[in-house]
């Protein structure tokens, strides 16, 4: 889910040495835990982390362990990408006060609680439609996770003013449709826009 800051596997401390056995760095949370690992496993050096901070020496050039107690550690193989929310949510050349702000992280949530739902189902198959667009925000996150997507507004002015900007970004999929057009949220969307696809996800505020 978006909302998860790291992610990664447990494993058993007699397993650490196989698995940090080229790591010249590991991030730990408590002092005392560290120096153990260190003299136990033999990586050259260890790092005091915040389980909920992230810390870029570690991310690139290290592990983050977290401590689980009963032998079993944490090994961090995925963080939150902020990047991404950032090339998103910020520095947008189209914005208005007059319309709601969808945060991408939320967007990013949504997607995923949406498309869970029939875990079987290819990305191919699945066509992600906002229909109150606003800065298409929802659009840009569905384009990212590898779906095609449409997004629907009765002014679709400042999602087209973004457009571009996104395309330049490292996190867009430009294979991938992305498509805004004008239209009443009331109305269904129609059967051009649906062509193609066996499932049509709404996600929007």
């Amino acid at each position: 889910m978006a909302g998860s800051i790291k992610t990664g596997r447990v494993i058993k401390e007699k397993d650490l040495q196989e698995e940090l056995k080229d790591c010249r760095i590991f991030g730990i949370q408590e002092d005392a835990i560290g120096k153990h690992l260190k003299r136990t496993i033999g990586v050259r050096r260890f790092k005091l982390v915040k389980i909920t901070h992230t810390d870029r020496e570690i991310k690139e050039k290290g592990k983050e362990l977290i401590n689980l107690d009963n032998g079993n550690f944490g090994i961090v193989d995925n963080y939150q990408n902020i990047g991404l929310y950032e090339a998103v949510d910020f520095e947008k050349p189209g914005r208005s006060m007059q319309m709601g702000m969808m945060p991408s992280k939320l967007a990013h949530l949504l997607i995923n609680l949406g498309t869970e739902l029939d875990t079987e189902a290819d990305k191919k198959e699945i066509l992600i439609w906002d229909p109150f667009v606003g800065s298409g925000t929802t659009s840009f996150l569905a384009n990212f996770m590898g779906y095609d997507s449409i997004g629907s507004d009765i002014n679709i002015k400042f999602a087209s003013k973004n457009i571009e900007r996104r395309k330049t970004t490292d996190f867009a999929h430009n294979d991938k449709k992305l498509n805004f057009f004008t239209q009443n949220s009331t109305e269904i969307v129609g059967s051009q826009q649906r062509k193609n696809y066996n499932k049509v996800i709404i996600v929007t505020e």
